[in-house]
């Protein structure tokens, strides 16, 4: 695994993880997901699966505000400033 790439941490639904975040300590946090992998398997923290509760899958772009199992992260979240990790 390479620790030294660069994240680009988005906040999303706090309910979704992904095994990155048990490997790599920057991508730890609930509410941010690195959006640099478009391949990454998404699970839903309710479900245990990669369909959520109300039988949709798991996305970024699908777990969004307006879905019933939506949790969004705290409103004053900032990204930090470039090259801080």
């Amino acid at each position: 695994m390479n620790f030294d790439k660069p994240l680009d941490l988005k906040p999303c639904c706090l309910n979704v993880r992904h095994k990155m975040m048990y490997c790599d300590p920057r991508q730890a946090t609930p509410g941010l997901l690195d959006s640099t992998s478009d391949t990454r398997v998404l699970l839903c923290v309710l479900t245990q699966e990669v369909l959520g509760p109300d039988g949709k899958p798991v996305s970024v772009r699908d777990c969004c505000a307006g879905r019933a199992c939506f949790k969004g992260a705290a409103p004053s979240w900032t990204p930090p400033p470039a090259g801080v990790s």
